[in-house]
């Protein structure tokens, strides 16, 4: 007769195959692993070298924040809760990637549809639902709302200019009057883009000047990323716009119909001085000259 512990001596085997499995095991196999789970791998290390900062991220070598290269900004659940994208943030590189997607699609339909109120926004090509240095004034909100938290200094924490905001929220005020773009928005419109304004310039640094100037941060296509409309209206509108250098290096004339910029030709002449008398010559006549005056 069979010993019953014959039977039971596969049970060890049976018992240790969850824990430790033999070479080539599908379960450990590397090609059992999916793409995505290697992402995910790969992205850890980044990641936890963002949590041992404190949860802060640095902008050093950022292309989204060139101005803000001292600075970082925080990616504690507070400021992921305004900012969802954040949390896919581990680096500058990672930054840069999901702020340009932010721009390009929840923050159009955060600010132009639930703040602003537009309707029949083109969610397909929404690149001209971008105000004049967009991406600079969430750099400079994201820098502002992080200086706490990852302790910047002054000089790490430098604010746009106001006048940058300026042009901001005259460019809002532009997007949302264009009925292509913006249908029927809210009828408290003004007052949002002027409360936009406020938010933007209110650190202190901003009517300085060590501030950062929206041109600094986004020099190409004056500021507009790849909004033609944007470009087009500003460079159009006269006055000191016709003659901003931006728009002659954004080929404004080119791009855009009806738009005439004006000929920029010197209006200052210099000439080299010369001689007509020696200083004998000078001390001479006016010695003659005095004499001449008298009785």
């Amino acid at each position: 007769m069979r010993s019953p512990a014959v039977g039971a001596a596969t049970t060890p085997r049976q018992l240790h195959r969850g824990i430790g499995r033999r070479h080539g095991d599908p379960a450990t196999s590397p090609t059992a692993i999916g793409p995505s789970a290697l992402l995910v791998l790969a992205a850890l290390p980044a990641l936890a070298a963002a949590q041992a900062n404190g949860g802060c991220v640095s902008l050093r070598g950022s292309s989204a924040c060139p101005a803000f290269q001292s600075a970082s900004i925080s990616t504690n659940n507070a400021l992921i809760r305004t900012y969802p994208f954040l949390q896919f943030v581990s680096d500058s590189a990672s930054f840069d990637y999901q702020l340009a997607a932010y721009v390009k699609t929840s923050y159009v339909k955060d600010k132009y549809q639930n703040v602003l109120g537009c309707n029949d926004v083109n969610y397909t090509d929404p690149s001209n639902m971008y105000a004049r240095y967009t991406t600079t004034v969430l750099c400079n909100a994201l820098v502002q709302q992080s200086v706490s938290e990852c302790r910047l200094s002054g000089d790490s924490s430098r604010p746009v200019c106001a006048d940058t905001c300026a042009d901001f929220a005259r460019s809002e005020a532009f997007v949302t009057a264009d009925q292509d773009l913006c249908s029927r928005p809210s009828p408290d419109v003004t007052k949002l883009i002027r409360a936009d304004f406020t938010t933007c310039s209110l650190p202190d640094g901003a009517l300085t000047s060590r501030c950062i100037a929206g041109v600094d941060n986004e020099p190409e296509n004056c500021g507009f990323a790849n909004s033609t409309v944007g470009l087009c209206l500003y460079c159009a509108a006269g006055g000191i716009n016709s003659t901003d250098t931006c728009c002659y290096n954004a080929g404004a004339e080119r791009r855009c119909d009806g738009v005439k910029l004006p000929s920029v030709v010197p209006t200052l002449t210099f000439s080299t001085p010369s001689a007509t008398s020696s200083p004998t010559q000078t001390a001479a006549g006016t010695r003659g000259g005095g004499g001449g005056g008298g009785p």
